[in-house]
């Protein structure tokens, strides 16, 4: 005969015995020290947004059209902003779907050796550049 009691028993002490997890970190205003002015409430707002709302969230937090808010952005971050440019016809060989749909970023045409050139919505994080990385190994 089993004893389901004394199972039930040490499951629950198990259980308990397992660390927990610490809670996901939110977004911290400090990702957003390269834009002065705004107040650590702002910056959050902006940061909990989809990273496809992050610039119109700042441009109307300025009063600016999001094109002049993106050149804004590009200068402080260093990052070109580029009207036109091209997608190879093969992206989703060079960067995975997933990642394209994270991070709102696309692999375009013009890469260095051994480098993957990527337009994206928000400059990147180095969390994204990491991840890049590992599934690309460029």
């Amino acid at each position: 005969m089993i004893n389901l009691k004394k199972k039930d028993n040490l499951n629950r002490r198990e259980k308990s015995e397992r660390t927990a997890l610490p809670a996901p970190r939110g977004p911290s205003p400090s990702e957003l020290d390269w834009w002065p002015g705004l107040s650590d409430v702002d910056k959050v707002s902006i940061l909990k947004a989809p990273l496809e709302d992050r610039a119109r969230l700042l441009a109307s937090n300025h009063s600016k059209s999001i094109e002049d808010t993106l050149e804004d952005v590009g200068d402080r971050v260093g990052i070109p902003v580029l009207d036109d440019f091209k997608i190879p016809e093969n992206a989703t060989r060079l960067l995975p779907l997933r990642i394209i749909h994270e991070y709102c970023c696309l692999p375009i045409e013009g890469s260095e050796d051994g480098k993957i050139s990527i337009v994206t919505v928000w400059p990147p994080t180095n969390r994204m550049s990491r991840w890049v990385f590992a599934v690309s190994g460029k």
